[in-house]
């Protein structure tokens, strides 16, 4: 009896006796409807960016449309969530220092067309740089907690949205939405012209987006225990 009145104390039931389940079980299963619906809220936006610059705005998506405005702002954010999950969490200080660091290269990379007024190819430099600090740091004071640090983030809900994003803008973007690669071969070079920046940046921004999405989830994980 004292066990029976103890489960029901840990395990109380809903509120809705049509559908039995306890309120954890309840909670748990309105969080994933409403990951659901934000992912999907999420998936729609890239369309929506690439109307309002092509469609609306009518204008070839650059370096000022709305669509790599979102790309810029997402990849900095994530290094950012990165670099303040490395400050607030040392036990995992190396791998998130890592992240941060390689989404720093990322961001200087979408900057190019800012930072190429400079010089042509300007870009490479600060990004050789954050490179060189970031590896730097964690070689010479946070190897203890790289592997360490890797090996909790692929546990975490984190990890797919970001495995998942970098795929979408590494390499399904850059091989379905190459013109060379793919769509020269399937329709005219003048359509190819007009169609290839919209559908290519409408690729790499939805994984910008879904990055974001897991550096987000990432940074919000509880602090781990140090060893």
């Amino acid at each position: 009896m004292l066990t029976q009145l103890m489960s029901i104390h840990q395990h109380p039931k809903s509120s809705f006796p049509w559908f039995p389940g306890s309120r954890q079980e309840w909670h748990a299963a309105g969080r994933a409807l409403g990951e659901f619906v934000l992912l999907g809220a999420l998936t729609f936006l890239p369309s929506l960016l690439v109307a309002i610059d092509s469609v609306w705005l009518q204008r070839r998506i650059g370096e000022v449309s709305c669509t790599e405005s979102v790309q810029h702002v997402s990849v900095l954010a994530a290094a950012l969530l990165f670099a303040w999950r490395a400050y607030r969490d040392p036990a995992v200080r190396g791998a998130a220092a890592l992240f941060a660091g390689f989404f720093g290269t990322m961001t200087i990379r979408e900057f190019d067309g800012l930072l190429d007024r400079i010089v042509h190819g300007f870009w490479l430099w600060p990004a050789l740089l954050m490179t060189a600090i970031t590896l730097l740091y964690v070689g010479a004071r946070e190897r203890h907690t790289l592997i360490p640090g890797l090996a909790a983030f692929v546990r975490t809900h984190a990890y797919y949205p970001i495995f998942f994003g970098l795929l979408i803008i590494l390499v399904f973007s850059q091989t379905f939405g190459s013109g060379a690669f793919l769509w020269y071969h399937l329709i005219d070079e003048a359509t190819v012209r007009e169609f290839k920046p919209a559908f290519q940046e409408g690729l790499e921004v939805y994984g910008y987006i879904i990055l974001l999405y897991g550096a987000w989830r990432y940074a919000r994980q509880p602090r781990m225990d140090p060893a």
